[in-house]
Order: structure tokens, then C-alpha cells, then sequence
């Protein structure tokens, strides 16, 4: 993905939501990270990553915050 935004010039994935879901796809992407790797760096599951990129409201706020809290 990075190189297709790298190529394009701009990030393609960047729906302008300024969403968590959206955040953390341009995190991993930017930071070339699999779901994986990103939820190791977090200490969470992988499963957690995958809801917060799905927008899925299974996820906690206080998991939303902390997530947030990384990224930034």
C-alpha cells in the first residue's frame, strides 16, 4: 500500500473521516505494519485491530483512547 501511495503521491487510502478506522490504516500503512505487528507493538489482539479498522462497535472506549493515545 505504501508504495501505491508513493507512487500516486498522495495516500489513497485516506477517506478524509478523520476516523479511528481510518487513522489506524494510515498509521500501518505509513509505517509499512501488518495488523499484526501493529497490535504487538500495542499489546493487543489482533482481532482488536481488525474491529477498530472495521468500525465495529465491539471496541471500548477506553481501548479507542488508548489506540488514539499511540498513534499520536
Amino acid at each position: 500500500m505504501k508504495k501505491v501511495n508513493d507512487f500516486l503521491g498522495y495516500n489513497f487510502w485516506d477517506d478524509g473521516s478523520g476516523s479511528l478506522a481510518n487513522k489506524v490504516l494510515l498509521y500501518r500503512i505509513e509505517h509499512v505494519l501488518t495488523m499484526s505487528q501493529l497490535a504487538e507493538q500495542l499489546s493487543v489482539s489482533c482481532h482488536t485491530i481488525e474491529r477498530i479498522e472495521g468500525n465495529r462497535k465491539s471496541v471500548s472506549n477506553s481501548m479507542e483512547e488508548y489506540v488514539f493515545k499511540y498513534l499520536h
